[in-house]
């Protein structure tokens, strides 16, 4: 089992993810131009890393956007996760409920950082941060 970190640049402009649709017949789709974005990604990630099997246990994922594509780093971490469910769900959650009161507009957001660790805001002591 390979533990090795993976890193590539994908030269494909980002875009972002569409909310699902209703169907007229009342069934939920994702739209086309997200199907086809996700599928280029994946694509280019299988061009660089085809042979490589996907890390098991904890991974830390970073993405550097620009205009024109994003660095992308797939890595193993030691830091379990401490909750069930998935970590961009979280942090919607947060991030709208947070629009409009801790900032003007959510798209103000250039930096997002985010674990399920628990260990975030833990001093080199062991104590909380409470700033």
């Amino acid at each position: 089992m390979s533990r090795k970190p993976m890193r590539t640049y994908i030269q494909i402009k980002p875009r972002v993810k569409q909310r699902p649709r209703l169907g007229r017949r009342g069934r939920v789709f994702t739209p086309a131009a997200t199907q086809i974005h996700e599928a280029a990604i994946a694509a280019a990630w299988k061009t660089r890393f085809g042979r490589r099997k996907p890390l098991e246990g904890p991974v830390k994922v970073t993405v550097d956007f620009d205009k024109n594509g994003m660095w992308i780093e797939v890595a193993p971490t030691e830091l379990p996760t401490v909750l069930r469910g998935d970590i961009d769900n979280y942090m919607k959650a947060v991030l709208d409920a947070l629009n409009g009161i801790a900032y003007l507009d959510d798209g103000q957001i250039s930096v997002l950082e985010s674990t399920t660790t628990g260990h975030l805001w833990i001093s080199e002591s062991g104590d909380e941060e409470n700033d």
